[in-house]
């Protein structure tokens, strides 16, 4: 009964993320519209060049997001690229899969589910 527990708060989770992320992209207009796209690239200013430590099922990870929009630090991301979808989220995109992170305001923290469906979150090193 517990399995059943867990895999019905991370369905709940990712059906929020997915809902949270479909309502923020409805409108095509309204998503280019020139003060968020001044919003994604103060994001992308913000994040590029910067440290995180990543937490996932209990074990920590330190990956570097480049300017490029690389990923390095982090042996398994090494083809893994960034793109900054708002103006507090990025999709990491892996060959086959999409990591989708939501920022706080403050860019300190974020939290995603990760590539397993699990649940992740980061902190900002520097």
């Amino acid at each position: 009964m517990r399995h059943l527990g867990e895999d019905f708060m991370r369905f709940i989770l990712i059906f929020l993320i997915l809902l949270i992320s479909a309502s923020n992209n409805a409108d095509p207009l309204e998503r280019y519209a020139p003060q968020n796209i001044t919003k994604a690239v103060a994001l992308a200013t913000k994040l590029s060049n910067t440290e995180w430590n990543y937490k996932w099922k209990g074990h920590s990870y330190r990956f570097f997001l480049n300017a490029d929009g690389t990923i390095s630090k982090l042996e398994s991301w090494k083809d893994v690229h960034w793109v900054v979808i708002g103006a507090n989220e990025i999709i990491l995109e892996g060959y086959t899969d999409k990591m989708h992170l939501i920022f706080d305001r403050n860019i300190k923290t974020f939290a995603s589910v990760d590539w397993d469906g699990s649940k992740s979150s980061g902190v900002l090193i520097h």
